[in-house]
């Protein structure tokens, strides 16, 4: 990323805080919730996207930290009184040392076999939850109905969580860490003989993943005021992290944000319709991988750059005529 692209990367980030803040001064009651849906979403692909696309580990188990995170919540606003903005730092950080843990314990694997192990890692924790009554087994946990959060509120800290992913997102792609995590994800032999610790490399982006996921999912049960092993710990939410990166464009800083948010607008426009939302959704999904692999982000960004191009004084005449010299 060059430094004009760096520059107008912080801006955009600064102008959508700036909306963030101002936004809810001009929306309805419905288009808060509306917002910190797509907020849930965007943060959670951008999340998944640190380690999916930057450090390139299949990950099937991220809903396991939504099941963390959302069961922290509930379990510390409800039985033990825990203010509310607490027991959501609380959650994300016990989600980021499970995925500290699961990173040390799965990453030495290859390919399916990390994947699959995740995955079955998220099978356990919400069995442990189904099994354990004082969580409410199957039937889940109703929080408390007179916690001190509105929409307003959820609004506001969902939306300036999503944009914290997103600028760390940003931060850690222009890093030495993040270069050291690409030549994980490009060839881990190499990167190792280059003096890079791949396991450590992992362990760390993983334990911020999954912490950041955590923290989203904290934020889900409060909006819900109540939790339930099948819903919070459900493999939709990793599936939903994965089509959102890989259709916005896996491995960039944005792609994961345009990704939710053709996403949730494909989901809002045909949410009376839910066989025809899955078909549409895994439609684009199948034409993304085939015709654009980069995603959203780069067809975007090959359009932009062939605008600018043309735009400038000779650019359609160096597109049609050849150079003589070459």
């Amino acid at each position: 990323m060059s430094s004009r692209s760096a520059v107008l990367s912080w801006l955009a980030l600064a102008v959508c805080a700036a909306a963030i803040a101002f936004a809810p001064f001009v929306l309805s009651d419905y288009d808060l919730v509306l917002g910190f849906g797509f907020f849930v979403a965007a943060g959670l692909a951008v999340s998944w996207n640190l380690v999916g696309g930057f450090a390139g580990q299949f990950a099937l188990g991220h809903s396991m930290f939504v099941g963390i995170g959302s069961y922290s919540v509930a379990v510390l606003t409800t039985f033990f009184g825990v203010p509310a903005i607490l027991a959501i730092a609380i959650g994300g950080v016990l989600s980021g040392i499970l995925a500290a843990l699961s990173a040390a314990l799965f990453l030495r694997m290859r390919g399916a076999y990390f994947s699959v192990a995740t995955m079955g890692l998220a099978l356990v924790c919400m069995a442990a939850v189904i099994v354990t009554p004082s969580l409410g087994a199957t039937a889940g946990i109703i929080l408390p109905g007179d916690l001190p959060i509105d929409d307003l509120k959820l609004f506001w800290i969902c939306g300036g969580l999503a944009l914290a992913v997103t600028a760390a997102s940003l931060a850690i792609n222009r890093s030495g860490f993040g270069l050291a995590l690409m030549a994980v994800r490009d060839d881990e032999q190499a990167a190792a003989e280059s003096g890079v610790n791949p396991l450590l490399a992992k362990c760390l982006i993983m334990a911020g993943s999954g912490g950041a996921v955590g923290l989203f999912g904290g934020l889900v049960a409060l909006q819900k005021l109540t939790v339930e092993p099948y819903s919070a710990f459900s493999f939709s939410w990793s599936i939903a992290m994965i089509m959102m990166s890989v259709i916005g464009g896996l491995g960039s800083v944005f792609g994961p944000v345009l990704g939710a948010a053709v996403v949730f607008a494909l989901q809002q426009a045909l949410d009376e319709l839910p066989v025809w939302n899955l078909l549409v959704t895994a439609l684009l999904l199948i034409l993304i991988i085939r015709l654009a692999p980069g995603g959203l982000n780069a067809v975007g960004g090959l359009a932009f750059g062939s605008l600018s191009r043309l735009s400038r004084p000779g650019g359609m005449i160096r597109a049609r005529i050849p150079d003589p010299k070459g």
